[in-house]
């Protein structure tokens, strides 16, 4: 693809990037969105938060079929270096790698409107779109979040693989990709790691369309 950036992000919400601060949202070409970002994130459809360079947290507003770029930005209590919009809420670290869980996200209040702390110690963390926790611990390995369900969006603890020592990631449905300490590429079906039982239960109904709709959107 045309175009340098320095993060990149596909989700329920589109393709949008950022480079030297700028933001970018991509629709059949890079367009150039207000605002001033280090790291962004797609979540489900009309959720897109990032973090600035002073780790200020910021959701993106009015995102709708007529304008899928949104209208502005919405400051979020709190201070991260890196958040992650997943199914179920936003997740987060922050410069101490302090991990924290975003209630009451959805598409008329993307912001949300509390933070918990979650135990642990992350690098980085990302949310799929089943509700899958992944994080990164650059010195003791790659984590998953268990027992996450609607009742409990934040889980219960964590399952930590020592042996796969990641620098990024990335979960996609049911897959997860990485990058090595020596930028090699990575993937795996996330059930190969952890089992059937260690991936949230999906929802039904009206969920199961949200994931649907959410795949087609990433692939397109």
């Amino acid at each position: 693809m045309n175009g340098k950036l320095a993060h990149v992000s596909s989700g329920g919400s589109g393709t949008w990037g950022t480079i030297k601060n700028r933001i970018y949202y991509y629709s059949g070409r890079w367009i150039r969105v207000s605002g001033g970002l280090k790291q962004i994130d797609s979540g489900p459809r009309g959720i897109v938060c990032g973090v600035n360079t002073a780790d200020n947290i910021y959701c993106r507003t009015g995102i709708a079929p007529a304008r899928l770029s949104g209208k502005g930005w919405k400051r979020v209590a709190g201070k991260l270096k890196y958040i992650s919009c997943g199914a179920l809420g936003h997740w987060g670290v922050n410069k101490k790698n302090d991990v924290y869980f975003r209630y009451g996200v959805n598409r008329a209040r993307p912001q949300g409107t509390k933070w918990k702390r979650v135990p642990g110690k992350l690098h980085q963390i990302e949310s799929g779109p089943d509700g899958a926790v992944w994080g990164v611990n650059r010195y003791t390995g790659v984590f998953t979040r268990l027992g996450i369900s609607r009742r409990k969006p934040y889980g219960t603890r964590w399952k930590r693989f020592a042996r796969k020592k990641l620098v990024s990631i990335s979960v996609g449905l049911g897959v997860l990709f990485g990058v090595d300490r020596k930028g090699r590429p990575y993937s795996t079906p996330a059930r190969a790691l952890v089992g059937k039982k260690g991936l949230p239960r999906r929802p039904t109904g009206r969920g199961d369309q949200y994931l649907l709709n959410n795949l087609l959107i990433t692939i397109i």
